[in-house]
Order: structure tokens, then sequence, then C-alpha cells
């Protein structure tokens, strides 16, 4: 177990830097976007990167997730049928992304009217290319990770999303012109893909695509397709409510909180790559008892770090923001409340990651398709009724008891043995810490940044020393998983 303990933690932390420094952009960066062209502006910014985000999940059909299902488990000598996989996946997820490209193009007036008060039309036109750049992105990107290039993905995933940002920033910056700066990242992402295409293509021969091979593709993955827009949407919905009910002012503000918070998610997003490349041969050999294993330890990991970092976000995020940007606050009408409702459900979400696992190794698409719309419907409706008379807090409430409902279908009606096995100290440990590391609210410093930075790393501390010293004298021997 010792063995697989470490080869989680070696595989997954490359992966994790590069996820940390791409959620970091959008932080560093909010404030100046913000400062050139406005609060408005910047919801107007977010929502254009969300449609074709959406939208591409529909025209991949999930077609990349067969090169980590099907091809990982070919070695490197059997070029042929890597070269068959590949090239039939690309070739029918381009086709399909055109005519994604083409729909969101159409609809974009009516985004525009609906969700933006009629602003930017030329902007979300735009950003239509911006799906076939993210279907072929995606697609290379998961055939990396199908033949385990794991750094070779977390450098060129930390480029892809950084290099078109940076246009995208440096067009508002020098212009004060969001249409600029989008020009600047379709460019910018169009060159990036054609290169890293030319690279894979040069490892390969070419192959005719296969009609066939794309049919038992489309078969395994049609429902994970669906599943995946439907938890797409359960996790961004919330975007195009707040923007009717609410304007694109208060999109730009829920999503600067929305996105300090998701880094509570980014932790589960290595565990991902990581099973979604090595299970499924572990899994087809019937050693059945390690997959769950290896689950388990990343759902403890998992866990552990979150709960600490939404501790931290209540306790720090509002100073935090605030030093770094001029955010009006009192859209939140009850900001702590708002915090920990958005919190949880980004918890909930990446505790969904693992669950989805051991479905995908199961082949249990089309019930993960239900899950998925059973959240998403509750989640539209919730935000129907809630956001008109709670706000933001409405909307984070809403994403929350989605999640949550989709995690209690799970362990009550499929009995799915992936959760760890907390014991009663481990849990009284948690909650010390825990209380321990709130303590600190009432002595720290905000008035600059090093007295901020010093009080933030005191709460660190507090919690991991305090957590340490108590798993040791209580409960080292009960983590059974862990040996």
């Amino acid at each position: 177990m010792k063995n697989s303990t470490n080869k989680i933690i070696s595989d997954s932390t490359f992966l994790l830097v590069s996820d940390i420094l791409i959620k970091l952009k959008g932080i560093i960066f909010f404030p100046l976007i913000i400062a050139k062209v406005g609060l408005e502006n910047y919801g107007i910014v977010v929502q254009a990167l969300i449609n074709p985000g959406i939208i591409a999940g529909i025209c991949s059909l999930s077609l990349g997730s067969n090169f980590l299902r099907f091809t990982s488990k070919y070695d490197e000598k059997q070029y042929d049928k890597i070269s068959l996989d590949f090239f039939t996946i690309l070739f029918f997820s381009f086709i399909l992304s055109v005519f994604g490209c083409i729909f969101l193009f159409i609809v974009s007036d009516s985004i525009s009217t609906f969700i933006l008060s009629g602003n930017s039309v030329d902007l979300i036109k735009l950003s239509s290319v911006i799906v076939v750049n993210e279907v072929m992105w995606r697609n290379l990107g998961f055939f990396l990770k199908c033949r385990k290039k794991f750094k070779l993905f977390s450098i060129l995933i930390l480029l892809y999303q950084l290099l078109p940002y940076l246009g995208l920033v440096i067009g508002i910056a020098l212009y004060a012109d969001i249409y600029l700066g989008f020009q600047a990242l379709v460019f910018i992402q169009l060159i990036f893909n054609f290169l890293l295409l030319i690279f894979i293509l040069s490892k390969l021969r070419f192959v005719r695509p296969s009609f066939n091979r794309f049919i038992m593709f489309f078969k395994f993955s049609w429902a994970l397709s669906l599943s995946n827009i439907s938890g797409g949407l359960l996790a961004k919905s919330d975007r195009y409510f707040i923007g009717y009910f609410m304007g694109p002012s208060a999109i730009g503000i829920y999503n600067v909180v929305y996105m300090v918070l998701s880094f509570i998610d980014q932790i589960s997003v290595p565990f991902r790559n990581y099973y979604g490349t090595y299970l499924p041969k572990i899994w087809d050999e019937l050693d059945r008892n390690e997959t769950l294993k290896q689950l388990r330890i990343g759902i403890f990991m998992y866990l552990s770090a979150a709960i600490f970092l939404l501790v931290m976000a209540v306790i720090y995020m509002k100073d935090f923001l605030l030093l770094i940007s001029d955010l009006d606050f009192t859209i939140f009408r009850f900001y702590y409340l708002t915090i920990i409702s958005i919190g949880l459900g980004i918890i909930f979400l990446g505790l969904n990651r693992f669950y989805f696992q051991i479905i995908q190794l199961m082949k249990q698409n089309q019930y993960w398709l239900a899950l998925q719309l059973i959240g998403l419907t509750l989640n539209i409706f919730l935000n129907i009724l809630l956001l008109p008379k709670l706000g933001l807090l409405g909307a984070g409430i809403a994403t929350l008891i989605g999640y949550l409902v989709v995690i209690l279908i799970n362990n009550h009606y499929y009995k799915i043995p992936t959760k760890p096995k907390f014991t009663f100290l481990q849990i009284l440990s948690l909650i010390i810490s825990v209380l321990l590391t709130l303590s600190s609210f009432f002595f720290k410093k905000s008035g600059n940044i090093i007295e901020f930075s010093f009080s933030a790393i005191l709460s660190t501390l507090i919690f991991f020393v305090t957590l340490i010293i108590l798993l040791n004298k209580f409960q080292i021997n009960e983590i059974k998983f862990l040996k």
C-alpha cells in the first residue's frame, strides 16, 4: 500500500502545481481587468469564456475519454492501434466542434439580450471560435495523458491556459478593449493547438479514421458526454441565472469569489488525471481491491485539505480580495453563509469526481447521466426559487444541494465502496484543528500584505500541526488504508 500511496503523491504533485498556477492567473489579473474596463465588463468576459466551454463539452461527445479508457492500455509498440484511435477521435470531434461554433454564433444575440443586458454581441460571436480550440485541446490533452506523459501534459496545460489569457489581459490593459483582448486569446489558442498537433503527428503515422471505431467510442461515451454537459451546467448554470436576475456585475463578483474558492476543487483534479490513466488497466485485470484502496487514499487526502481550505477562506478571503481590489461586498447580503455554501458545494463537486471514477470503470455511464440530470434539474429549480429572494446566497445553496443530492443517491442506492472509514477520534481531531484555526480569526492582521501573509501562515501551521499531533497520538494505527 505504501507504493500505491507514493505513486499517487508523486504523479499528482506535478499536476497539482500546474493546476494551482492556472488558478492563480485569474486571481492575479482580475483586479487589472476590473480597473481597466469595470466590473460589468469583467462579468461579460467571464460569461463569454463560460459559453464556449459548455458548447465544447457538448460537441466533444467526451470522445477523448476513450483515450483513457481504452488507448491507455496499449504499449508503445502498438502504433497502429494508437494511431487509429487518435485520428478517429480527432477527425470526428473536429467536425462536431465546427457545428458547435456555428451554433454559438447563431445564438449569440439571444445570450447577449437575456444574460448580458444586450451588451457585447460581437464579443460573444467571436468567442464561438473558442469552441473549436477547446475541443481540439481537450482531445490532444487526453491523448498525452493516456500515454502517461503527465509532466509534459502539466507544462502544456499551464501554457495553454496562461498564454492565451495573457493575450486577453494585455489587450485589455493596453487598449481597455475586451474585444481586442479576445482576438489575441483566440489567435494564441489556434497557434498553440496547431503546434501541439504537429508535435504529436511527428510521433505517429497517419491512419485513416474509422467510422466503425467512432461508433464504438460513441456507444461508450454518449451518456458520459451528456452527463458531463449536465455536470458542467450544474457547476455553471448559476452564472446564467445571476446574469438574468442581477446583471453582469453580479456575475463578475460572484465569479471572483467562486474562482478563489475553486482552489478546493483543484485538489481533486490531479487525482482524477492519475486515476483516469492508471486505474482502467488495474480494474480490467480484476484487481478491484487495489483500485478501491487507491480511491480511498485520494478521498482521505482530498477531504483533509478541502476542509482546511474552506476554513481559511472563511477567515481570510474577504480581507485578501480587499487588499488586491476595490470590490464592493455589499452585494452579499449574507456574506459568510454565502462563502460557506459555495465552498461546501465545491467540496461536494470534488467528491463527486472520485465517485465518477468508479462508475466509469464499471461502465455505468447511463447511471451517472441520470444522477447529473437530477442534480441539474434541482439546481435550476432552486436558482429560480432562491436567487430573487436570497441573491448570491441562493445561487450557492442551489449548487450545494444539487451536488449533495447526487452524493446521497450514490451512497444510498449504488453502495459505491470508496468512502474512507473515519473513526470518532479522527473526526474529533479534525474538529479540534478547525476550531483552533478559527480562533486565529480574532487575531488576524490585514492592514498590509506582509501582516496578512504572516497571519495566514500562522493559521496554516496551527491547523496542520494540531492535526498531526492528534493523529499521531490517538489514531495512527486506525488509518488502515494508509499503511
